[in-house]
């Protein structure tokens, strides 16, 4: 009997070991999707998809701000006015616009902000104002992403809103940290205040007074 029960304990054993090998084999053979396939061709149709919905503003709470550049080039003898394309623009969903005073391109903005992906993947938040202090952004900071300044030169202090920006206003087909080339950068931000400068030297830079540097990488920036 106690030899029966050697056999039968080595053959389960057996048994056992086949199938732990075979789901090895199966794990090996199963491929993990890359989330990033076709990253570039998917975040032309989003953001081709977002400039229709803003044109058509059925909500009534969007708003398309164009590159403030654009409004320097004049055609002259032989140069033809540049054709205007999706990517000339900036579109904001206003969730509650504000009646503060509109920034110049020589102010400083006062904000809480969470920056994400077009999967949803956050890359930045500092958003919640009851756990962080707002940054201050110079609007002419050479460091500054184009889509921050675009939008902000039309966007009354006081507003609460979402910003979507195309590649080439953002990180164009370059890689950033956690942020693929060719990317949609998508931000929802509280604008707290416009800073104005005060004198020569007075213009506000970046604030870092936070209560949590850690979360909030101010990935706006170079």
């Amino acid at each position: 009997m106690f030899v029966i029960m050697n056999k039968f304990v080595t053959w389960l054993n057996a048994l056992l070991l086949f199938f732990s090998l075979g789901f090895v084999s199966c794990a090996k053979d199963t491929v993990v999707a890359d989330p990033y396939a076709d990253w570039q061709v998917r975040n032309e149709h989003y953001i081709d998809s977002i400039a229709d919905v803003a044109h058509a503003n059925v909500t009534g709470d969007w708003e398309i701000y164009k590159n403030y550049k654009l409004d320097f080039v004049e055609p002259g003898v032989g140069i033809v006015s540049p054709e205007l394309g999706v990517a000339d623009y900036v579109y904001v969903q206003y969730i509650e616009k504000g009646s503060g005073t509109v920034p110049l391109y020589t102010d400083s903005v006062s904000v809480n902000y969470e920056g994400m992906l077009i999967d949803g993947t956050v890359f930045d938040t500092c958003l919640d104002d009851k756990i962080y202090d707002p940054i201050t952004f110079a609007l002419n900071d050479t460091g500054l992403r184009e889509g921050w300044k675009v939008a902000f030169q039309h966007i009354p202090a006081g507003s609460h809103f979402k910003l979507y920006i195309h590649p080439d206003l953002g990180y164009g087909n370059a890689d950033y940290g956690d942020i693929p080339a060719s990317s949609v950068l998508i931000f929802e931000i509280k604008f707290q205040e416009v800073i104005h400068p005060v004198g020569p030297d007075g213009r506000a830079l970046r604030s870092w007074k936070m209560k949590n540097p850690d979360i909030c990488r101010q990935m706006v920036f170079i």
